[in-house]
């Protein structure tokens, strides 16, 4: 799960990992995509998104454009 901010609103989203890819030691890459196919949310440059993750822990990325699709999201 992940939270989007935008604009002071927050959208719950449930997204799957379509790539990850080794970007340098220790840092990897992630792109998302929606589970149910919809269009992810529009954003601008310095958007960012909370990464929930099943343990309770949340981290907070900048968003990139997607490079299988650039309606999907990838961080770093």
């Amino acid at each position: 799960m992940t939270h989007f901010s935008s604009s002071h609103e927050e959208i719950l989203l449930e997204l799957e990992v379509l790539r990850v890819q080794e970007v340098a030691h220790n840092i990897i890459e992630l792109e998302f995509a929606s589970t149910d196919g919809a269009s992810l949310p529009e954003w601008s440059a310095g958007a960012h998104f909370d990464l929930r993750l099943k343990e309770g822990l949340s981290r907070q990325y900048s968003l990139m454009r997607g490079t299988i699709n650039p309606n999907n999201w990838r961080i770093a």
